[in-house]
């Protein structure tokens, strides 16, 4: 129960408090303009939810990708600087705007159905049974980076058997990748063997999307990821 309860809160940090905080802030801070004649501060509902939404989910990616970058990322890490983060805001918030309303207005019937329809339309297309198992393709390698960064704190993989290897050894082992390529072997389809740093494997794709799989592997294990 204990963990339920600390990942339903890691995940209102991560998706939705920050952005909420910052959405609020701009808010106020038009409200301010607007007592001068200059601005309206109302907000519809879905817009509210969809920029605390957006902002949430970017902070959380940039902060884990810097954390990751460095070789110390940790959910409790990730989590205490959300809600740094937070704290400050709410509190910047309430000294500077507290006296300031923040105007949400209802959204139309219309935007909530065509939210709905798009939630479940994108529920069909990316859920169950689509998704990928195969290993050694792309979504396979996205789940071990993800993995990997749970249980590392790093982006990049410390691998000692394959910085054990003489070089002169390495071309019978692996496969050599062509001259315009990133480095000169391959470890596995997806992972480059480093040609600067012994026994670092480089993974090949974009990180943001790994680095949310390993939020999710860190909360809820494989099935999270």
């Amino acid at each position: 129960m204990l963990e339920i309860f600390l990942a339903v809160l890691f995940l209102s940090l991560a998706l939705f408090l920050p952005g909420f905080l910052v959405t609020a802030g701009f808010s106020k801070s038009a409200a301010a303009r607007r007592d001068n004649g200059s601005c309206d501060n109302s907000i519809e509902t879905i817009e509210a939810l969809f920029l605390s939404l957006v902002l949430s989910v970017s902070l959380t990616g940039i902060l884990t990708l810097f954390l990751a970058q460095i070789g110390f990322y940790s959910l409790p890490v990730l989590f205490a600087l959300l809600a740094f983060f937070s704290i400050g805001i709410a509190v910047a918030l309430w000294l500077r705007w507290k006296s300031l309303e923040w105007r949400v207005t209802p959204s139309p019937k219309t935007e909530w159905l065509a939210v709905l329809a798009i939630l479940i339309g994108g529920g069909l297309l990316f859920l169950r049974p689509h998704e990928f198992v195969y290993g050694a393709a792309d979504a396979g390698v996205y789940v071990n980076l993800g993995a990997n960064l749970d249980r590392t704190g790093a982006l990049l993989i410390q691998e000692p058997l394959a910085a054990a290897i003489a070089p002169d050894l390495l071309p019978g082992l692996l496969r050599e990748q062509p001259p315009d390529s990133p480095t000169e072997f391959i470890r596995l389809p997806g992972f480059y063997l480093s040609d600067s740093v012994p026994g670092e494997i480089i993974p090949q794709f974009f990180p943001l999307h790994p680095l949310w799989l390993g939020i999710g592997y860190g909360l809820f294990g494989t099935t999270g990821a």
